[in-house]
């Protein structure tokens, strides 16, 4: 493994232990009502530091690579098995008009679903 590739290794090492700390700061057991917000907040934070620190290009590319070799039918088999899942796109994303989802909602805090 190259000395790039290493440094990648231990990044994303690095952040998976981060989101880790955060959810054991969550009493086990605590029931935090209708989802997971320490683990939300655990992937919001690892997501958040990829895209600062990790090499997106380069991220990007060796996916293409993968998807130009030999890997290619694995990782559309992977794909269509998650995709069977799928209960389709959330109609909300493209709803127009009051109530409907905006992009910048997120970082505010809102769920764009509630009045104003």
């Amino acid at each position: 493994m190259s000395g790039k590739k290493k440094d990648q290794a231990a990044r994303k090492q690095g952040d998976w232990s981060k989101a880790e700390e955060e959810l054991k700061k969550t009493p086990r057991g605590q029931n935090e009502g209708e989802g997971s917000r320490s683990g939300a907040a655990a992937y919001d934070h690892s997501q958040t530091e990829f895209a600062r620190h990790a090499d997106v290009t380069g991220e990007a590319n060796a996916a293409k690579k993968a998807m130009e070799g030999p890997e290619r039918e694995q990782l559309q088999d992977a794909e269509r098995s998650g995709k069977s899942h799928s209960h389709g796109e959330d109609p909300a994303l493209y709803r127009k008009g009051p109530g409907a989802r905006d992009a910048g909602d997120r970082e505010r805090g809102g769920s764009g679903g509630g009045r104003k």
